[in-house]
């Protein structure tokens, strides 16, 4: 029952009853190892020390597999600003969503990348609740449109940006054009592109474009 409860948990008996068919038993239900009773301290912490290497080599495994998802979410994420950035219309971004699908090792991870994006603007936008609400019926229902779910989402996101953060594509083009400029810098953007808050733009300008200032100019 604990084994159900916590699969990842490992179990050593310590019994006295000298019973093949229980120890076999025992084994069948998920338990590491069967000792005898009387054993000695060198049995007990050899078999305590088989256990933690399986503790940790379980653990390295699911580290790296948390590694990985996290580069994959990292890696969508950037992907769907830079949609959001090129596609003026839902059906564009459906067509871009159904690419990302293809080369996706699963689907939640995508769902997930999505979160992160909403979760950036969740603060700012009053309508965030809905989209959530969305996300979570993706996960709940299996035949749901994901797709579309998620354009939806993402139009609203994109749109609200775009309102928002029209000096942000004003930045991008004035580096598109000047990006070989010496005295480009986020001050010299501020100061003579979109006139605002040096610190202010920056932020935004990361996370609208996934990137900092400074990394977008060495694209």
């Amino acid at each position: 029952r604990a084994l159900k409860m916590y699969p990842t948990m490992q179990v050593i008996v310590i019994s006295g009853f000298d019973d093949f068919e229980f120890a076999r038993s025992a084994m069948k239900l998920g338990v590491k190892e069967y000792l005898l009773k009387p054993c000695d301290k060198k049995e007990l912490f050899d078999a305590i020390n088989r256990t933690c290497e399986e503790i940790d080599k379980h653990r390295r495994i699911v580290n790296k597999t948390i590694d990985q998802r996290r580069v994959w979410v990292d890696r969508l994420t950037e992907e769907l600003i830079t949609l959001g950035r090129k596609a003026s219309n839902e059906q564009q971004i459906r067509s871009g969503l159904t690419e990302m699908m293809k080369s996706c090792s699963n689907e939640e991870v995508l769902v997930e990348s999505v979160i992160r994006l909403v979760a950036v603007d969740e603060r700012r936008i009053a309508s965030a609740q809905w989209q959530i609400e969305i996300i979570q019926k993706i996960y709940q229902q299996k035949d749901v449109d994901i797709v579309g779910c998620i354009a939806e989402i993402l139009q609203q996101v994109y749109s609200n940006r775009k309102a928002r953060h029209g000096f942000v594509e004003k930045m991008c083009a004035f580096i598109q054009e000047n990006y070989m400029n010496p005295d480009l810098t986020i001050q010299y953007v501020a100061d003579h592109v979109v006139h605002m808050n040096a610190d202010y733009i920056g932020k935004e300008f990361s996370n609208d474009t996934g990137l900092k200032f400074s990394k977008y100019l060495l694209k």
